[in-house]
């Protein structure tokens, strides 16, 4: 897994109320790592979640947006 993948979820993640703050043993990215796959960190750092991601053969929704027209499933 890319270590660029992996800072960018850090800093993602610690933006929320709980925070995952950057050591200077990089530890955080090891527990990144153990946690989510490259994809999965990947998909976590996207600036639009409500955009279509095609990976595997799947497409990332985001929930809240969708309006059930299943112009993804066409698309797909």
């Amino acid at each position: 897994m890319t270590e660029d993948i992996l800072r960018s979820l850090q800093k993602e993640l610690d933006t929320y109320s709980l925070g995952f703050p950057a050591t200077d043993s990089c530890v955080e990215l090891e527990i990144l790592r153990k946690l989510f796959t490259e994809e999965d960190a990947a998909l976590n750092t996207l600036s639009n979640p409500a955009e279509y991601v095609f990976s595997n053969h799947f497409a990332l929704i985001d929930q809240e947006a969708c309006s059930g027209c299943e112009v993804c499933i066409d698309r797909c």
